[in-house]
């Protein structure tokens, strides 16, 4: 993993795609605003065009494959007022995916927990190495997947590509023209949706 940038209130890092090496995953572990579909970002609240922006300036964007939201509801629906157009009740997940065609962005619906994340915000805050830093971020940093309460979307170009089930059904659903792989649910009546 390499670390690209650091704030008081969010990371973002960089590491090789397990099956496909040649390219990239940007990861950024942020605070997320669910009315404006925005992040947060050295105390700057971003939208997608601005986070693709500030993304421009941190990494050659031409290497990623993937970028990884990791904030409560990313890829949630957004609660906007009534006389707001439809438009803005995109999540920022599927957003950027618009803004960044090529490359696949995944966000969470629900609240998602990460291990890893204080001790290297306290470190970069306490001013220790940047290889300190670094290696905290390669040995400790992790999704939480005992929390059930959340699931994941994925978006390239704007379309949902891939959905994964809360860890209680345990299923994933790809969307489009990848095939549809299920794992058997807990319970009975559940159905997958559509192709």
């Amino acid at each position: 993993m390499y670390l690209i940038a650091a704030y008081r209130d969010g990371v973002v890092f960089e590491e090789p795609r397990k099956r496909e090496p040649v390219k990239n995953r940007l990861t950024i572990v942020s605070i997320y605003r669910l009315d404006t579909a925005q992040v947060c970002l050295g105390g700057k609240w971003l939208d997608a065009w601005e986070l693709k922006t500030c993304l421009q300036g941190l990494t050659d964007l031409s290497e990623l494959k993937e970028i990884r939201l990791i904030s409560d509801n990313s890829a949630g629906p957004v609660n906007v007022a009534d006389s707001m157009p439809d438009a803005w009740a995109h999540p920022l997940a599927e957003r950027l995916s618009v803004v960044l065609p090529g490359i696949a962005v995944k966000g969470y619906i629900g609240m998602v927990r990460t291990r890893g994340t204080e001790s290297v915000l306290q470190a970069i805050a306490s001013q220790k190495p940047a290889n300190v830093v670094k290696r905290m971020l390669a040995e400790d940093f992790a999704v939480v997947k005992t929390n059930y309460s959340y699931r994941s979307a994925t978006y390239l170009n704007g379309v949902n590509i891939q959905y994964t089930a809360p860890l209680t059904e345990r299923r994933t659903v790809h969307w489009g023209a990848v095939a549809v792989r299920s794992i058997p649910l807990v319970g009975a009546g559940h159905k997958l949706p559509p192709r």
